[in-house]
């Protein structure tokens, strides 16, 4: 009966919450006990005296939040609480009465969210278990602001050396350049200066393509919208007379690259891959120091070549600086290429350098009395070979010699480890058909042959030999094919040395060109004929390399290492467009 109950209600005063009589719902007998007894496990959330001789005081300080029950308080007492007090908090707070009649520990697994929430939130409760003064609560907020402001300075400070670490690569001065620049005055009127880079700007169908290459990069900077600003943003920065492009989408060579660049004054020409393929070679030069006395488009699709299969293809010109008199033949040749990625495949490679150290032999080859006497225009080359620094390939490409026998044909890149599993088949003499017209001097032989009938004065059979003037004696050593021996004399050099000495751990440590999921290495290179190196190979071969107008290293833009690359983060990121870097260089020659 009522009268043998007692009769409770909630509501809200200025000094706390309390708990008091009530005529319009009750509460019994041994839940009031309840209560009683549950009060230090409440952590003295009832004071020990009553507000009033029928109720308790509940101080406002060890609530939870503004509302007429408390969330700490409502998730301690709802299994204790009867239905109808429930209802009598749900009418003081015009509540709907289906959300109130929930069990009571399904209501606090709720309030425990609903704090989780606010916590994430960063809003300040208390807590119901022990109060905190005004002063703890101030030094715990002075503490995660001072904390989440130290992660935040820790944050900015690796992203500042990030970007400096890419985007502020410092140039590296030769003692040449040094020499070059102490005695610019002197000497401007007779060297040409120039600079040139090559960037593998990754086309975007082969980014689509490929993307699990780039699963850990954040997909903002993948999308062609933002990586092409951030392009045109890295080229004006570093501005270079002759730009050599890898990797250009076809559509928008026509659509960016051309419109864009020729803004910035160059002019350009283009070659897709063949097949089905969409991107190619782009090579640019400023129109205001060259002039292209030509322009030659490399396919190294030879159908009847079984190693010259692939769609693979390079851009070589032919430029004359506008500041010489056309009377001076100082023109450089520029060549720009993408070799073959399969690791597994250095034949293939070794196929495509012979065919391209052809194409450009025949076109800087300068007329002279003798077949032995070669005279070139400057060279460089530039793209991305898909070799490593030290390889077998890349010792051919620097020392101009490669032995055959015994090479193991998956390891000439030195893309694949020693550990690798697969083939062992090894490279043999006659590893590329004779259908291609490649000399193993890396020659075509009707080029080679033709230019040893005009010097001799008489004509060069199929087997070699040569009548007329000087005899037959060099025929032999240079239109040999399946000797063995693969040779070019083109006396070229790497800009970089792949090794420099570290400022932090005084180490050498190896540069690195492209970082992404699968690799992180030197792939991209510029290779330059050297007059210093010709001089050396004089006396070794006998045969002459007068360099023309001869190219000397001024400087170059210092690569990361592999550990700063590792620092900086896979490609591409917000600093970067492409998963390579750009490399760059300057040159002069004599005039």
């Amino acid at each position: 009966m009522l009268d043998n109950r007692r009769i409770v209600s909630f509501c809200w005063k200025s000094a706390g919450l309390h708990l008091h009589s009530a005529t319009a719902l009750s509460l019994d007998q041994p839940t009031a006990q309840v209560l009683r007894k549950r009060r230090s496990e409440f952590g003295g959330i009832f004071s020990s005296r009553p507000y009033s001789s029928r109720g308790w005081h509940l101080p406002k300080a060890r609530l939870i939040g503004a509302c007429p029950l408390g969330v700490g308080l409502r998730r301690l007492l709802c299994p204790y609480l009867p239905q109808n007090l429930l209802l009598a908090q749900m009418a003081s707070t015009g509540a709907d009465s289906g959300s109130y009649l929930k069990s009571g520990r399904q209501r606090g697994l709720e309030d425990e969210r609903n704090d989780a929430k606010k916590l994430k939130s960063g809003e300040e409760f208390h807590s119901v278990t022990g109060t905190k003064s005004t002063e703890e609560v101030t030094r715990e907020v002075q503490c995660n602001s001072s904390e989440n402001t130290e992660n935040s300075n820790k944050a900015g400070k690796a992203k500042n050396k990030r970007e400096r670490l890419i985007c502020h690569r410092p140039w590296e001065i030769t003692k040449k350049g040094k020499l070059f620049y102490s005695s610019y005055d002197d000497l401007s009127h007779a060297v040409y200066d120039f600079s040139i880079a090559s960037y593998n700007v990754l086309a975007q169908n082969l980014l689509v393509e490929n993307n699990y290459l780039y699963r850990n990069c954040d997909g903002k900077y993948l999308q062609w919208n933002i990586r092409k600003e951030l392009l045109l943003s890295e080229l004006k920065k570093l501005d270079p007379d002759i730009l050599c492009l890898q990797e250009v989408n076809e559509e928008h060579f026509d659509d960016f690259f051309l419109p864009q660049l020729h803004r910035m004054g160059f002019s350009g020409f283009y070659k897709k891959r063949t097949g089905i393929r969409k991107d190619g070679c782009a090579t640019f030069f400023k129109r205001e120091k060259f002039d292209c006395q030509l322009f030659y488009p490399v396919e190294y699709l030879m159908p009847e070549v079984p190693l010259l299969d692939r769609d693979n293809v390079a851009v070589v010109l032919l430029l004359q600086p506008k500041r010489c008199d056309r009377a001076i033949d100082a023109a450089v040749c520029i060549a720009n290429t993408h070799l073959l990625f399969n690791p597994r495949r250095g034949d293939v490679k070794l196929a495509q350098l012979m065919r391209l150290f052809a194409e450009i032999d025949k076109l800087v080859y300068k007329e002279s009395s003798s077949p032995l006497d070669l005279t070139y225009h400057p060279v460089v080359i530039c793209g991305d070979f898909n070799l490593e620094p030290f390889s077998n390939l890349y010792d051919f490409v620097r020392r101009g010699s490669l032995m055959c026998d015994g090479r193991v044909i998956r390891k000439l890149s030195g893309q694949e480890s020693d550990n690798s599993i697969g083939s062992d088949r090894c490279l043999d003499a006659g590893f590329l058909s004779t259908a291609a017209g490649i000399t193993d001097q890396c020659q075509f032989l009707d080029v080679a042959v033709g230019r040893m009938d005009k010097a001799r004065g008489g004509t060069v059979s199929d087997d070699g030999s040569s009548s007329g003037v000087g005899g037959p004696s060099a025929a032999p050593q240079l239109l040999s094919q399946g000797s063995g021996r693969i040779t070019h004399r083109l006396g070229l050099r790497s800009v970089y040395e792949h090794l420099r000495n570290s400022l932090e751990t005084r180490e050498d440590e190896c540069e690195a060109t492209t970082y992404h999921s699968n690799a992180c290495c030197t792939v991209d290179y510029i290779f330059y004929s050297s007059a210093e190196k010709r001089e050396k190979k004089r006396s070794k071969n006998g045969v002459i390399h007068s360099g023309g107008s001869h190219l000397e290293l001024i400087s170059r833009l210092q690569l990361l290492s592999t550990k700063e690359m590792e620092i900086v983060g896979q490609l591409p990121n917000e600093f970067n467009a492409s998963d390579h870097t750009i490399l760059m260089a300057k040159f002069s020659f004599k005039l």
